[in-house]
Formats: C-alpha cells, sequence, structure tokens
C-alpha cells in the first residue's frame, strides 16, 4: 500500500490542515462479494489520529453502494462523520474510490433529526427561493453544509471549527467549498457566540445560523416536500475545529463553499463567543460538536464540555432570534442534566 503525501497547493503558512492528512492509494477490488472496505487516508486532530474508510456493499441486483465514514480506530463502531458515494455507471476490476462524488442528495445518521425541527416550528420559512442566513458550529466532514449549499444555494453559510483538521479533510474528501455563499473560520465557537451577542451591530457579520442536517426518505412527505425546497436557498456558515474535518469533506463527501455557504476553521466556541460579541441573532443554532476520542468512563460524549458552560450557554441564548431554536446534538450514558435557568 503505497502512501501519498498530500497537500493544498498555494496555502504556504496557513493552518489549513492539508499537510495533517495522509493519503493512501489503495483501490477497490470491485470483484467482492458481500461488502469490503479500504482505508484512503488519515489524519490527525488535536486529540486523536481518525481514518477516512470507503465501504462498499453489494446490492441484492448486483450494484455496487459505496459510503465513505470517518471513524476513531480505536471506536470504530462510532461514525464521526458518513456520506455516499455517486458510484459509476462503468467500472474496471479495480476503482479508485477517492474520484468518486459525493452524493448531496442524502445524508444519514443523527442529522437526519436535526433537519426538520427549524422549518417545522416555523423557525424558517419552507419556501426553497428564501435567502436565509446559516452558521453551522462544528464542520467535521460537512456532510450537513453540503446538503444544505447543494439544495439552498441562495443560503448565506458560516462554518466555524476549531480544529484546522477537520476543514482539511472536509475540503478535500467530502466536497466542501468555500466561496461569496460559504466560508469557513477555523476558531472556538463559544468565543464566536459570545462576540456575537455582546455586538448589536449585525452588518458587521450579516447572517443568521443554523446548522441542520436531513435525510428525506426518513421524514412525512408532508414535511420532507417543502423542506426540499427550501434547502436549496439556504444560507450556511459552518464552524469546524478540525482542519482535516473541512478537507475530508471536501474532496471525499462533496462539500463546496460558494455564495451561499462557508466554512470557517475554528473553535466553535470562541466563534460562538465573537457572534454574541457582535449582537448577532440566529433563526436557528445546531451545535453538533463531539470530541473524536472518548474515554472509559466518560458520562457525557456530546456535546463537548465547554459548551455545557453556563457561560456559553449564556451566547447562544442571546444570538437567537425571537422565534429562533436551539438544537444540540447528545450522546450520553447520564440520566439526566441539570441545566441552569
Amino acid at each position: 500500500m503505497q502512501l501519498v503525501k498530500e497537500r493544498d497547493q498555494g496555502s504556504a503558512g496557513t493552518n489549513d490542515g492539508s499537510a495533517l492528512i495522509e493519503e493512501y492509494s489503495t483501490k477497490l477490488d470491485t470483484s467482492f462479494i458481500g461488502q469490503t472496505t479500504i482505508l484512503i487516508a488519515r489524519f490527525n486532530t488535536s486529540d486523536a489520529t481518525l481514518h477516512i474508510i470507503d465501504t462498499a456493499a453489494r446490492s441484492w441486483d448486483g450494484r455496487i453502494v459505496l459510503m465513505r465514514v470517518v471513524i476513531n480506530p480505536a471506536r470504530p463502531d462510532l461514525y464521526l462523520s458518513q456520506a455516499f458515494l455517486i458510484p459509476p455507471t462503468d467500472y474496471n476490476v479495480t476503482l479508485d474510490t477517492r474520484t468518486l462524488p459525493v452524493d448531496h442528495s442524502m445524508t444519514g445518521g443523527y442529522w437526519a433529526m436535526l433537519a426538520a425541527p427549524p422549518f417545522v416550528c416555523a423557525s424558517l420559512d419552507t419556501q426553497r427561493t428564501v435567502t436565509g442566513k446559516v452558521l453551522v458550529v462544528g464542520l467535521g466532514a460537512g456532510q450537513l453544509n453540503n446538503y444544505l449549499h447543494n439544495h439552498f444555494p441562495r443560503l448565506n453559510i458560516t462554518a466555524v471549527e476549531i480544529e484546522p483538521a477537520f476543514g482539511a479533510i472536509a475540503k478535500k474528501y467530502f466536497g466542501f467549498k468555500e466561496d461569496s455563499h460559504q466560508r469557513l473560520y477555523i476558531m472556538d465557537g463559544i468565543e464566536f457566540l459570545t462576540k456575537a451577542a455582546s455586538d448589536a451591530k449585525i452588518r458587521i457579520w450579516p447572517f443568521y445560523t443554523v446548522q441542520m442536517a436531513f435525510q428525506g426518505e426518513n421524514m412525512m412527505p408532508s414535511i420532507s416536500t417543502p423542506v426540499r425546497r427550501r434547502i436549496a436557498m439556504l444560507n450556511i456558515t459552518a464552524v469546524e475545529i478540525e482542519p482535516a474535518f473541512g478537507a475530508i469533506a471536501k474532496k471525499y463527501f462533496g462539500f463546496k463553499e460558494d455564495s451561499h455557504q462557508r466554512l470557517y476553521i475554528m473553535d466553535g466556541i470562541e466563534f460562538l463567543a465573537k457572534a454574541a460579541s457582535d449582537g448577532r441573532k440566529y433563526d436557528a443554532i445546531y451545535i453538533d460538536a463531539c470530541p473524536s476520542t472518548y474515554h472509559d468512563g466518560d458520562e457525557v460524549l456530546c456535546p463537548a464540555d465547554a459548551f455545557l458552560n453556563i457561560t456559553t450557554i449564556g451566547h447562544m441564548k442571546k444570538t437567537l432570534a425571537k422565534t429562533g431554536m436551539l438544537l444540540l446534538v447528545t450522546n450520553s450514558f447520564r440520566h439526566s442534566f441539570n441545566f441552569p435557568e
């Protein structure tokens, strides 16, 4: 297995996380039976070495179904990010899955449950032509951003990510792109919220915020139909602490930045603090901030402890619009939480 180091050309001196990625040239043997996996890359975050794996399964009619996932090899049963790939119509005995585009039409896992609430509760309009403003704290591989950016093309998206490596992998492997509608800050999301809450001049940061995920087939048609129309117009901001996730999201998961979606590689805590300080108001805020490594005895896996801090919670409250909604992704063995009033 040949090891190939990938670096982002023209980004010397930047903290884009591309130097943290090691890519493998392993190809898929398409003669497999049942299911098979190949390691295509690995990257380092501040607390773990993570793997990017392409999984191939044979369907009942002989078709190949491909999915790209990010895992911690110490806990391979937990997918930190995942996206489906679009298989070629014709292929040889071997297939370089790294070249395959990401299927932006669907997002799996718990992200499916994150999409509906802002639309159902009217924090966001359901018209496809809406020009919303979106903040994503915790980019990961960028699959949430990719879906919103591709289905709500007029959204103005800002992403905040604390880990430079996640920003890099989102771009390199998951198709994440920065453009006039999407940008990425590598910074602490809590600092961003703090800044947004304290600054009354919203024009400094001209966007509302929402991070969401959606898998249409998991929703009733009465909900999914207007949501599908609406998504294409969202204005999305993603925040991801790991540059590598930004890189793989772009390269392997189809994440793209443009005039309606942007990614920030920075700590989500810092980003939230700044947003709060700036006086920004968001229609919806999604906190999907989980560590990439877990320890035996941990009661709360998600969100990261810093997002349960009373100061940070205050920043979240301050940056929500009057009809806004806050959603946190949780993964816990604890039976109950005591949140400050």
